[in-house]
């Protein structure tokens, strides 16, 4: 998921994305199944990755919509190294189209994110 939403992100450049949580995973079976995706918009914000506006009900129940857009710092941390010769954007971009190895690079877009800005914080 946050490979996904990343990609959208960066894809859209410095301009505002309207995301749609009931667009971007679909109806819910449950009350709660968009929470995921809130919290990782919520974690992201967090670690200063994205900026958002304060989500706001849209046109169904149960959906929720953002205004997001990557910071500087997403675009720094998008054209970090992972290896030689692949940034963590490229490695997101090459993947994109492919759901079965998304989930793995949500994996570790979120451990390269989450050690990121831990070692920026504590630098």
């Amino acid at each position: 998921m946050i490979a996904k939403l990343v990609a959208l992100l960066a894809g859209n450049g410095v301009q505002t994305t309207v995301l749609s949580t009931m667009e971007f995973i679909g109806a819910p079976e449950k009350a709660n199944d968009h929470q995921p995706l809130i919290d990782t918009i919520k974690w992201l914000e967090a670690e200063g990755v994205i900026r958002k506006s304060t989500g706001y009900s849209g046109d169904v129940m149960g959906d929720t919509i953002f205004e997001l857009v990557l910071t500087s710092r997403g675009f720094w941390l998008l054209d970090q190294k992972l290896t030689d010769d692949l940034t963590l954007g490229a490695a997101i971009g090459k993947v994109n189209g492919n759901r079965n190895a998304l989930g793995g690079l949500g994996d570790l877009v979120g451990g390269v994110l989450g050690g990121f800005t831990k070692s920026m914080s504590s630098g």
